[in-house]
């Protein structure tokens, strides 16, 4: 019904009264409303209309005057005007919508099918993007204040089968909802456990990497710590040269390698050193690795540097007194 409101005031309380055709009559009944007593009044009119001998003037829109009674309007026929203006004329065949209803009559229903694609022509009544059905006029509105609704687009887009049906449009559709902020705490946590999980992957790599390195360095000795018989017990030869017998930290092992017995002996008693003064007045290390000899000056308190042999091992410094 179309509601049209009018106030009227009488004393202290407010009186809202309004009309519609309650009893279907074809005319206005008057509503009151009483905001003190809460409650609503209904006034019905009596006209001719009334009469069982009404006339054309009192035909309804939907209704058509047949020269002795308003009938209603067949299928295929909608309603237009009303009183001695109402008419029946036919619905568009090839259109999807009726002139002057917001939804097409029933007796139109055949005026629907025959849209050329139906389906269609109905999909694009899908609200679009933050709006919703209004279910009394089966129209869109817009969502109320600080509400939306996604875009239905691409989704799922209204069918025939939401035709007089709101709850279906809805579910469809969706309704307008207060925007709720994303809550990106699971996705912080999940990358911080995945970050703190990679970091300790790391961390053993690493230490495995250094563990291997100090095993590695842990087979290279230092020739310091080897010692030898005196003399040098030879345990075999072959073309990869002499395997001789030594002493690491206290165990007996057997060192490889391509100089001769002699010279290991020679370098093993390179402790023994003997310092000669030679004619410039300073003196001159005999011994050691090898031949090389080195000066040293005749200051009282004298002291050799490194002393290399031919193989280039250090032999270490040494301080003499004149």
């Amino acid at each position: 019904y179309e509601w049209r409101m009018h106030t009227v005031y009488g004393g202290m309380q407010g009186h809202y009264v309004s009309h519609a055709d309650v009893d279907g009559d074809g005319d206005d009944d008057l509503l009151a409303v009483d905001h003190a007593q809460n409650t609503v009044h209904v006034f019905t009119a009596f006209t001719e209309c009334d009469d069982d001998d009404a006339g054309a003037e009192c035909c309804r829109r939907g209704t058509e005057w047949n020269g002795t009674d308003c009938d209603p309007c067949r299928v295929g026929t909608y309603g237009v005007g009303a009183g001695r203006e109402a008419r029946c004329d036919a619905c568009p065949e090839r259109e999807c919508t009726v002139p002057g209803y917001e939804c097409a009559p029933a007796t139109c229903a055949a005026g629907i099918a025959g849209c050329a694609n139906p389906a269609a022509s109905i999909a694009q009544c899908s609200c679009p993007v933050d709006a919703v059905k209004d279910g009394a006029t089966d129209a869109c509105k817009p969502c109320p204040g600080g509400q939306v609704r996604p875009d239905p687009a691409g989704v799922d887009r209204r069918g025939m089968d939401t035709l007089g049906n709101y709850t279906e449009w809805q579910r469809r559709q969706g309704t307008c909802a207060v925007i709720v902020p994303r809550n990106y705490a699971p996705l912080i946590y999940s990358l911080v456990a995945v970050a703190t999980i990679a970091l300790m992957a790391l961390a053993l790599v690493y230490r495995k990497q250094r563990a291997l390195a100090r095993a590695d360095a842990a087979w290279i000795i230092d020739e310091n710590e080897i010692h030898y018989d005196d003399p040098p017990l030879s345990l075999g030869k072959g073309t990869f040269g002499q395997v001789i017998k030594g002493y690491y930290r206290g165990t007996a092992v057997a060192i490889k390698g391509t100089r001769p017995v002699e010279e290991v002996h020679a370098a093993s008693k390179a402790s023994s050193i003997a310092f000669q003064k030679n004619e410039a007045g300073g003196l001159s290390l005999v011994g050691g690795w090898g031949s090389s000899s080195i000066a040293l000056k005749s200051n009282g308190g004298v002291t050799a540097d490194t002393a290399v042999d031919d193989s280039k091992r250090s032999v270490g410094s040494y301080r003499a007194s004149l």
